[in-house]
C-alpha cells in the first residue's frame, strides 16, 4: 500500500507582510507624485498657451484702436477680457474646467509703453480654479521735491525706485497763487533707477509755488506727489 506524502504549507510572516505592504505604499506614492507632476504641468501649459493667446488678441484690439494706446513710456492702460471676447477679438476664454473666465471685471489685460516704439502685455486671469498673481509687478516709485528760495529760486525734483526696477518716465508742472502756468513735455528716462532735475523759478517769484510730479515705472506703476512753497 502506498504512503501518503505530506504536503507542507506554509503562510507569510507578519515581517513579509509588512514589508509588501511597505513597498506597496512606496510605489503607490511615486506614482501619485508622478501623476500630480504630470496634472500640474498640463496645468501650467494650458494658462500658459491661454494667456499667449488672450496678449495675441489685446494687440490685434489695439491695432485696431491705435489711439487708446497709453501715449508715454510707462503708462498703462487696462482693457477687460469681457470686452476682447464680446468685441470678436478672442472666442470664449475658459479655465481647465470648462468655466469662463472672462465675466469677472479682475481678468483683463495691461498694456504698458515700455520704450518710444514697444509694448509691454500682461495677462490677469480671475477664473474659478486659476488666478494670476498680481503681486509680482507691484514696485513702489518714489518722489521727493525740495525748494531753493533767494536771488535764484529752484525746485530739485528726485524721482527713484527700487535697485531692480526702473523710471520710465515722468512730468511734472507748475501751479503759481492757484493758477497753472507751466506743464512739461512727458520726460523719458532710460535704464535709470533714480533721475533728478533742476527747475528753475525765476519767472514765477514771489508768490506760492506748488510743483506737481507724476512718474511712472516700467511696470506702469505710478505715483503723483504735490510739494508747497511761498517763495
Amino acid at each position: 500500500m502506498m504512503s501518503k506524502k505530506k504536503l507542507n504549507v506554509y503562510g507569510f510572516t507578519m515581517v513579509e507582510l509588512l514589508t509588501t505592504i511597505l513597498i506597496l505604499g512606496v510605489l503607490m506614492g511615486v506614482a501619485i507624485g508622478a501623476v500630480s507632476w504630470i496634472l500640474d504641468d498640463a496645468d501650467e501649459n494650458y494658462y500658459e498657451t491661454l494667456e499667449k493667446d488672450i496678449a495675441m488678441g489685446a494687440e490685434s484690439y489695439y491695432a485696431s484702436h491705435r489711439g487708446s494706446l497709453p501715449k508715454s513710456v510707462g503708462q498703462s492702460r487696462t482693457i477687460l477680457i469681457k470686452t476682447l471676447v464680446d468685441q470678436g477679438y478672442l472666442p470664449d476664454v475658459v479655465d481647465r474646467s470648462k468655466k469662463d473666465c472672462s465675466q469677472s471685471e479682475k481678468s483683463y489685460v495691461k498694456v504698458t509703453k515700455s520704450s518710444e516704439s514697444n509694448f509691454r502685455y500682461e495677462v490677469y486671469l480671475d477664473c474659478p480654479s486659476y488666478k494670476t498673481e498680481e503681486s509680482a509687478s507691484a514696485k513702489t516709485v518714489n518722489i521727493n521735491v525740495s525748494f531753493s528760495a533767494g536771488a535764484n529760486p529752484s525746485a530739485t525734483i528726485n524721482v527713484s525706485t527700487s535697485s531692480d526696477n526702473q523710471i520710465a518716465s515722468y512730468q511734472y508742472y507748475i501751479i503759481q497763487n492757484g493758477q497753472q502756468v507751466y506743464m512739461s513735455e512727458s520726460i523719458t528716462v532710460g535704464n535709470s533707477s533714480s533721475v533728478s532735475r533742476n527747475v528753475d523759478l525765476t519767472g514765477y517769484a514771489p508768490g506760492n509755488i506748488k510743483i506737481v510730479v507724476t512718474a511712472y515705472d516700467v511696470h506702469g506703476t505710478s505715483k503723483t506727489v504735490t510739494k508747497e512753497q511761498n517763495l
